[in-house]
């Protein structure tokens, strides 16, 4: 690749409004996204919003999103100055909207930067923030976002003129220590680095790439190992990398290649289009139909228009933008081969990249191409109606009306045993927060539960006990059935269907009255 080529990924060198750009899709995108908060919350978001709340009881540094949790714990303290009620879930809720429009008006930035064209940048972060997950993910409490924000204005730094790699390295940093995956940003940034110095030759080049890679690990590493000394008082190296390469347990690496391929071609597409029939369905109205109508239009006239598009081609000038995406989104989907390719949000890390693959081969063409522009008009309107509307209906999240229905079966005060391993469980726990809720690690201990029961009842509070979790532990667990049977006699049960499992939790009493002391 000559000087020629590698020259496009210069900054701004039009006379295009740039910051016109910035100014009006940020507050437009922002404003969306804050008008249409998810109410289908992500099951770990809950969990981040709890810990947030409970900080004084519960760890906020985890080794697979680091900072986030001190983060949002400083946000949330931070609201609660100003509006002293807010929840935490409503905070990291604002905050993801913030991080996502404030992401998807860099990636405009960083686009006009390197293809010099209004129309295309405009259309390409548009689709990236109306496109399922990124959309979805936007609106909810989680660290993805704010870690692609970080990325991408990495990407926006790669494409300055002014070398940056200290800079570069210190942002990368930023975006690994809010959440593991960032790490696999590191090809792209050394790739960008090697063009960005090209003109410079290769000893440039070669310090360039070195003086980030350093400055990225050194602070990566050294916050790691302060968090980890911090939560575990202690110093092995050893300690650490276990630390640091754990993970939860329903994450983990398929070997199954076929069956992988095909969740991860069919991820793509969840990538961009979401929604569920029976749900549209079930809050239809003339909004939704309206949105409808519009998608049928707008897909005919897009039907009609593709025809007279001109063919994409990889010019010879657009070719490094095109490596430099490839190897963004082959880094990343890779990975995502093997490690949980059925968690589609993972891919929100590279999103952009796809994005940047098609504006590098419509970058090309000297026609402007409107079908571009209907594309994301549509992707719109479908995501609008048939995914984030209907989501944003509380009445829509089965889990959150169980978790409302049994405030009002549980007083102020009960006691309730809850199996962490049901990712319904944080929602109900989260919006019934005047409870003791002690959690299940796989088994019960007896002696723990006796002890709770005659606390418990000696206040003439309640105690209850997940119903899944007490069925489940009587036929694998002789030693609490034995308790169970000998102790106790179980009260009202409340149960619910919830799609095609079931929640519910039962009450303990114990055979013999306990006396108040």
């Amino acid at each position: 690749m000559n000087a020629h080529h590698v020259s496009r990924l210069r900054p701004w060198q039009s006379r295009l409004p740039t910051t016109a750009w910035w100014l009006v899709i940020f507050p437009a995108v922002l404003l969306i996204y804050v008008s249409l908060r998810t109410n289908n919350y992500y099951w770990d978001g809950i969990a981040y919003a709890y810990d947030i709340e409970h900080a004084d009881s519960r760890p906020l540094l985890h080794q697979n999103h680091l900072l986030y949790g001190p983060l949002g714990y400083i946000l949330w303290r931070a609201v609660r100055l100003v509006f002293a009620d807010v929840r935490a879930l409503t905070v990291l809720q604002v905050f993801s909207a913030f991080c996502g429009a404030a992401a998807v008006a860099i990636f405009c930035r960083a686009l006009l930067a390197l293809f010099h064209n209004a129309y295309l940048a405009v259309c390409l972060a548009l689709a990236l923030s109306f496109s399922a997950t990124w959309w979805k993910f936007s609106t909810d409490a989680n660290s993805y976002i704010p870690s692609a924000l970080l990325m991408l204005t990495g990407v926006l730094l790669t494409t300055s003129r002014r070398a940056r790699p200290v800079w570069l390295g210190s942002t990368h940093a930023a975006a690994m220590l809010v959440h593991q995956l960032a790490v696999f940003f590191t090809p792209f940034i050394m790739l960008g680095i090697w063009y960005q110095q090209s003109r410079h030759g290769h000893r440039r080049q070669v310090r360039g790439v070195v003086q980030y890679a350093a400055t990225a690990a050194t602070l990566t590493v050294l916050t790691y190992y302060a968090a980890f000394v911090y939560e575990f008082h202690q110093y092995k190296l050893s300690g650490l990398l276990r630390w640091v390469t754990s993970y939860s347990q329903d994450a983990a690496f398929s070997l199954n290649i076929g069956k992988n391929v095909v969740t991860s071609l069919i991820g793509h597409v969840r990538l961009f289009l979401g929604g569920r029939l029976p749900l549209v369905l079930a809050v239809w109205n003339p909004f939704i139909a309206f949105t409808a109508a519009a998608f049928v239009a707008l897909a005919s006239l897009f039907v009609l228009r593709i025809r007279r598009e001109p063919r994409l081609t990889l010019s010879n000038q657009y070719r490094p933008i095109a490596w430099l995406a490839l190897v963004w989104i082959g880094t990343y989907s890779s990975f995502l081969l093997f490690w949980s390719p059925h968690n589609t949000f993972y891919r929100i890390f590279y999103t952009p990249g796809l994005l940047l693959l098609a504006g590098a081969l419509m970058a090309g063409t000297h026609q402007r191409q409107y079908g571009l522009a209907i594309a994301v008009a549509m992707l719109f309107f479908w995501n609008l109606g048939f995914d984030i509307y209907p989501y944003s209906k509380p009445e829509l999240n089965r889990t959150l009306a169980i978790a409302q229905a049994l405030q009002k079966v549980w007083p102020s005060r009960a006691v309730v045993y809850w199996d962490v391993y049901a990712a319904d469980n944080r929602t109900v726990q989260y919006f019934n927060p005047n409870l003791e809720w002690k959690p299940l690690w796989g088994r019960a201990w007896v002696g723990d539960l006796q002890e709770t029961m005659e606390r418990t009842y000696a206040k003439k509070q309640t105690l209850w006990f997940d119903l899944n979790a007490l069925r489940s532990f009587r036929q694998k667990d002789p030693e609490f059935n034995s308790w169970l049977t000998t102790n106790c006699r179980t009260g009202v049960e409340h149960e619910f269907v919830n799609g095609d499992h079931k929640i519910g939790f039962v009450q303990l009493m114990p055979i013999v009255a306990v006396t108040s002391q």
